[in-house]
């Protein structure tokens, strides 16, 4: 029998939607994620030092959601005879999910008084160039 979940407030929601939302200004911010919500500022100072169920939970579901994510991805890019979806689909989960381990669209090479920036659609055309 599954255990039944306790329904959320709704600054509750609002908080784990801020939170872990990649396309939230708020996004992986506690503190900032828990001001949009309405907590109050003295709150939202401690709110992930405060032992909260809900919030445990609520971070428990989500990783469980980005390992499975990960896990099929690395099963989809293996097995992909196609070279352009797996490229793609590569560039979707850094994008999203490696954010805060330093990937991004753009890529700045940097050798000694030259700096230059490479965006998507440059950065696209080498990967079509050389696939």
């Amino acid at each position: 029998m599954k255990k039944k979940e306790k329904q959320l407030e709704p600054q509750q929601a609002d908080f784990l939607e801020y939170y872990l939302d990649p396309n939230s200004p708020s996004y992986s911010n506690a503190y900032q994620s828990a001001l949009r919500a309405g907590f109050k500022e003295s709150y939202a100072k401690q709110i992930k030092a405060k032992s909260n169920q809900w919030l445990d939970e609520g971070l428990n579901r989500q990783n469980k959601i980005v390992e499975k994510a990960e896990k099929r991805l690395l099963e989809f890019v293996g097995d992909s005879k196609d070279k352009r979806v797996c490229i793609d689909a590569t560039k979707f989960a850094l994008k999203t999910l490696g954010k805060d381990r330093g990937y991004t669209e753009k890529v700045e090479i940097n050798n000694k008084n030259t700096s230059i920036i490479i965006g998507k659609d440059e950065l696209d055309s080498i990967v079509n160039k050389y696939t």
